[in-house]
């Protein structure tokens, strides 16, 4: 494992959204090659290993895992699937990337994270904020000094994901089988508002702040009934607007309005401000990427100077370089950009033999920090975060 160039071999369970999100992505790295993938069913696996030329198909993921040329395993189901996928794949020795969210409960987070330090490999959450140019730049300024001390922070994140009469999930929940993804309104299956898009934004908020020591929240489903193009419809069980704020353990607040059912959604923005100035990503097209979001700067100023707008700030080339390259990847890449930096970082991780980021360590504290603003709105109080 710490030849760097050891070649990898990936074998990813489901073809949705690992197909249209992942796989451009692994077949940016060089060294890595994805040789098997997984289906519920023979038929939509072995068209989908055709279709986009891999090797090998399976529909059993416990076989895939155990007989298949495979060293990391890419899990895409549902929260409540994957508990048993990803421990699976972690007791017989294979490095894991695990989607967002990362769990069904607080427990199960618990489990996978000792089961990962157990196996000694590699965990990885898919939370791609941190990969973005704009946040790893933010988070250089932030190191330099441009906030200062923190202050706040706050951040939206709307989308206009289930609204009435449409079902417009990116890149997901598309005409013809949108009731594929009605899991994300279903109880027990470990999805929200609040862990999908909210998980997303509190990986990028620990990554950028820290530690979340405590949080209040109010959450409420506020779409009671999802209808569709073809007549059909669906009474959601989870929560589709979360408000959250956080108290940071080094000091400093944050205040998160999360929605996947606004009409007239604006996107994502993230604005922290500190004692010597403000800093501001924002995406307001939709899901921040590589493409689309920017980042500007506002020192504190003179009294006179009250109001000034903040300035762009400029990213580096080498913010979307691969590890060791000596160019940027290509500009039709820019939205899988983040996610090839990121599965980067994790087979870097692989070949060094360390911890990656986002690792499941950070993905355990997300799961505790959702399960306590449930437990917040549950009982009217700001409640500590336990890991």
């Amino acid at each position: 494992m710490s030849d760097s160039l050891q070649s990898l071999r990936v074998g990813m369970i489901g073809a949705n959204w690992g197909i249209v999100g992942h796989l451009p992505a692994w077949r940016n790295l060089p060294g890595v090659e994805v040789t098997a993938i997984c289906t519920a069913q023979e038929e939509t696996a072995r068209a989908a290993a055709d279709t986009h030329g891999i090797p090998n198909a399976y529909h059993d993921y416990r076989q895939m895992i155990d007989e298949a040329p495979v060293d990391i395993i890419d899990v895409g189901t549902r929260p409540a699937l994957r508990y048993d996928m990803v421990m699976h794949a972690l007791a017989a020795g294979k490095h894991v990337i695990n989607a967002n969210p990362f769990a069904p409960d607080i427990a199960a987070a618990r489990a996978i994270r000792a089961a990962q330090q157990a196996a000694g490999v590699v965990g990885m959450v898919e939370a791609q904020f941190q990969w973005l140019p704009q946040f790893r730049q933010m988070k250089a300024l932030i190191k330099d000094g441009a906030l200062g001390d923190l202050i706040g922070v706050e951040l939206r994140c709307h989308f206009p994901l289930i609204r009435d009469g449409d079902a417009v999930f990116p890149f997901v929940t598309r005409p013809g089988y949108t009731s594929n993804y009605n899991w994300l309104g279903m109880t027990g299956e470990g999805a929200s508002a609040l862990r999908n898009l909210g998980g997303h934004c509190l990986h990028a908020l620990i990554y950028l702040f820290g530690d979340v020591a405590s949080v209040s929240a109010t959450l409420e489903r506020g779409l009671r009934e999802w209808r569709f193009d073809d007549g059909s419809h669906f009474e959601p069980q989870t929560v589709d607007t979360a408000f959250l704020t956080l108290r940071f353990r080094h000091g400093g607040m944050a205040q998160m309005n999360i929605g996947w059912s606004v009409a007239g959604a604006r996107g994502f923005a993230l604005e922290a401000y500190g004692s010597k100035g403000r800093l501001r990503i924002e995406a307001p097209s939709g899901f921040p990427d590589a493409a689309n979001a920017t980042l500007s700067h506002a020192p504190a100023v003179a009294r006179a100077d009250l109001g000034r707008a903040a300035q762009p700030v400029t990213l580096p080339n080498s913010l979307t370089q691969l590890r060791g390259a000596d160019i940027p990847m290509l500009d039709d890449a820019r939205v899988i950009i983040p996610m090839t930096l990121m599965l980067d970082e994790m087979v870097s991780a692989v070949r060094e033999n360390r911890d990656c980021h986002p690792g499941f360590e950070q993905a355990l504290q997300v799961q505790a920090i959702c399960e306590a603003a449930e437990e917040s709105e549950r009982s009217g109080q700001r409640v500590t975060v336990v890991i």
